[in-house]
């Protein structure tokens, strides 16, 4: 059985709350760096450019069709398995265009899908800290 991972104050951390909450410390502190700008790359860019471009139905079908099967879904009962998406073809696949081109093209997407949760597994065996 691995190890229990310890806090810097060297409590054991057994609920995954905490142990996501070490590793987003650690994560955070191991990429901060205040010398870089986090601006998005494109913010310059004319909103004719970005609204015009768009993205087509074959970009769509492309996309769903490369999606990786058996994946882990979220949180949410919701959600909806990609295997099913890819099933979708016809006038169905027209809505989902829309769909997709609505999330494109105002920039607004659902909260779930701007959330992840990272567990950093420590390198050594029977590490007890993120940073061994």
């Amino acid at each position: 059985m691995p190890p229990d991972l310890v806090s810097n104050r060297n409590d054991i951390v057994i609920k995954l709350e905490g142990k996501s909450q070490l590793s987003e410390d650690y994560v955070y502190h191991l990429y901060a760096d205040d010398t870089r700008s986090i601006g998005f790359p494109y913010d310059d860019l004319p909103s004719v450019y970005v609204a015009t471009r768009g993205i087509t139905k074959n970009e769509v079908r492309r996309a769903t069709n490369n999606a990786k099967n058996n994946k882990v879904m979220g949180n949410n009962n919701n959600d909806i398995p990609i295997e099913i998406i890819k099933l979708i073809s016809g006038d169905n696949l027209d809505i989902l265009h829309k769909l997709f081109y609505g999330f494109y093209d105002t920039g607004i997407y659902p909260d779930d899908w701007l959330q992840s949760l990272w567990v950093i597994m420590p390198k050594k065996i029977n590490a007890r800290r993120y940073q061994d």
